[in-house]
């Protein structure tokens, strides 16, 4: 149980490690800052909007996997880089197709949300 514990806060930290980086924040609060003097409720929209965009992300990748609970993007990942040179194809190509269906499937319900 321990180790399940650790695997999963190792998982967390790794996933919540982009929201603690210093230079997506500076640029942030430089856009946002003078935004918010000019027109309050854009700034209101623009947040609603993100955190609207992250429920979509969330539902994308819960659908993704369901959809494709086998496809392993870390081993097709690692194939593509440093597998034999007649199967990198194969594996980039199956990379390809599964971000596309992530962006198809993210898009769709960012245009039917908006709808």
């Amino acid at each position: 149980m321990k180790d399940l514990i650790n695997r999963f806060r190792s998982r967390l930290a790794k996933r919540l490690a982009p929201f603690l980086d210093l230079t997506a924040w500076v640029l942030v609060l430089v856009s946002l800052v003078p935004l918010l003097f000019i027109d309050v409720a854009m700034v209101v929209t623009l947040i609603q909007w993100t955190a609207f965009g992250f429920a979509l992300a969330g539902i994308t990748v819960i659908i993704t996997r369901v959809v494709f609970p086998q496809v392993d993007l870390s081993a097709w990942l690692r194939e593509a880089r440093e597998g034999p040179r007649e199967g990198r194809t194969a594996a980039a190509l199956i990379v390809l197709a599964v971000a596309l269906v992530v962006c198809a499937i993210f898009l769709g319900l960012v245009l039917w949300a908006k709808a």
